[in-house]
Parts: structure tokens; sequence; C-alpha cells
């Protein structure tokens, strides 16, 4: 196998753009950078059951970037408490574990992102990833688990182009 990455770190976390072969070279990955390969860093582990929270979701309502919500970690997914329930009841219906490429994303990492490549990363006042209410799943992304994602409250705004993003709550 053979490719690039390109590695940008902002406070101890990484951007990962890798294209390699055999990889989508839209994938990008989030994470804490831990030397791991790319596919480590945000696999989430289990897929018992869990129902949604009641908590409200918090939104940008602002019209800049906010990334100064509550979240929740399991296996380095981070968002927030109702999309984690979501999530992991997704995970469940699918019966595995959803592989994912990115989650929530700091101010920071999101604009670092759209400066690098804004044809890929959403403007960080309109991402949904810095509110924790994002999650990018490692692509081809199988039919069960869109199938589970989007009868556990996740949308697709844009599936053509971006058939691995997916918002919670509404659409975005």
């Amino acid at each position: 196998m053979f490719g690039f990455a390109l590695v940008l770190a902002i406070g101890g976390i990484a951007l990962v753009y890798a294209g390699f072969k055999g990889y989508d070279p839209r994938t990008v990955f989030t994470g804490v950078f831990t030397g791991q390969a790319p596919s480590k860093l945000a696999a989430v582990s289990g897929t018992g059951a869990a129902s949604t929270p009641a908590a409200p979701v918090t939104g940008n309502t602002s019209g800049q970037c906010n990334d100064k919500v509550p979240l929740v970690e399991r296996g380095g997914v981070k968002l927030q408490p109702p999309a984690m329930g979501a999530f992991l009841q997704a995970q469940a219906r699918a019966g595995q574990r959803i592989s994912l490429t990115g989650s929530w994303r700091s101010c920071a990492i999101q604009t670092a992102g759209y400066r690098l490549n804004p044809g890929r990363f959403a403007d960080p006042a309109s991402s949904m990833h810095p509110q924790g209410l994002a999650i990018d799943v490692r692509n081809p992304v199988p039919a069960n688990v869109r199938a589970a994602l989007l009868a556990s409250g996740w949308f697709q705004s844009r599936p053509d182009d971006e058939p691995w993003h997916f918002s919670y709550g509404r659409a975005g």
C-alpha cells in the first residue's frame, strides 16, 4: 500500500488527510494523534442499546463557530449526550460497531480544515461538527448502517456528494 498523509496538529489534536490506495481520498480522520493507524482513531467499541436521552440539544444560533457544548466521549467519539444516545442506538440497530472518521471537532480544527479544503469542510460557523452533532462514517457506508442511523434520528443533507456525513436532530 502506498500513499500520503497530511497531518495538521493543533493543541494535541491531529487533523489527518489520508490519501492511501484503497481509502477514499476525501476521508479525514480527527482525534488525539496516538501514532495509531487512522482506522483506530475513531472506532467506537460496544454495541449495547441505549435510548436517546431527553436532554436538549445545544445548537449554534449565533452565526459564529461554537464548540463550547456539553459532550460525552465513548471510544474516541465525542458528541452531545442526545446525539451519543442516538449513535449507540444506531449501532445496536445495525448489529455492529459503526466505524467513524470524525465526530466533534474544535472550532480551530474546523477552521483549519476549511482553510485547507473548503470543498470538503463546511464553514466553521455552519458546521455541526463543532457542536457535537455530526459524524463522518467510514466510506463506503454500508446500507444497514445508513438505515440504522436514519432510523435513530440522524440525517443526510447531501447523500450524493457527502454519503459519509450525518447530522443529528436536523439536516445540516
